[in-house]
């Protein structure tokens, strides 16, 4: 007898892949900023700078067009689980998206603070003059936040492992491969 469940399993392809390209920048963006802070030379800190810039601008374009898609497009499966599991996954899911969202707009706004020389292409001018010592706040802020960002991210990646290994209930799946048609 034939399956008469005609709910999706599996997420369509372009929310698939805007899931995983936003995982894989943000791990380039947090390896970028990583690598800032562990080097002291000068020149080659102010490439990391501007490699870390670049992403973020990317980033910011990649999120953009998934919660366009996501809101406009994309394919919505129910929830794996109810009630209080279900809450913390979309509590989980939207701290994510703020936590993406509040890094990237720290990041405008220390550089409209502090200015920023890139690659010796251009200089973006301080917006605000003078508020060096608040941009150098909100760099912590911005590193915390990413740590923070990554923890819950993480986090985030274990449960799904949980989902797919213990719970043996395909969760991984949904995002693993795409097989509907947009």
């Amino acid at each position: 007898m034939a399956n008469l469940d005609s709910t999706p399993r599996q997420y369509d392809r372009v929310t698939v892949s805007l899931h995983w390209l936003t995982a894989a920048m943000i791990l380039l963006q947090w390896a970028s900023a990583s690598l800032i802070f562990l080097e002291q030379e000068r020149p080659l800190r102010m490439i990391y700078w501007t490699v870390h810039f670049g992403f973020g601008l990317a980033l910011f374009a990649v999120i953009a067009a998934r919660l366009w898609w996501r809101t406009t497009r994309g394919l919505v499966l129910p929830p794996l689980g109810e009630g209080l599991a279900e809450r913390v996954a979309r509590a989980v899911h939207g701290l994510l998206y703020a936590l993406v969202l509040w890094l990237i707009g720290l990041g405008i706004v220390i550089i409209l603070l502090r200015g920023w020389p890139l690659a010796g292409l251009f200089t973006i001018a301080p917006v605000l003059a003078g508020y060096k010592p608040l941009s150098s706040t909100l760099i912590e802020v911005h590193k915390w936040s990413a740590h923070l960002l990554m923890a819950v991210a993480f986090g985030h990646a274990g449960v799904a492992l949980f989902h797919q290994f213990v719970l043996k209930d395909g969760a991984l799946l949904r995002m693993a491969r795409a097989t509907a048609r947009i």
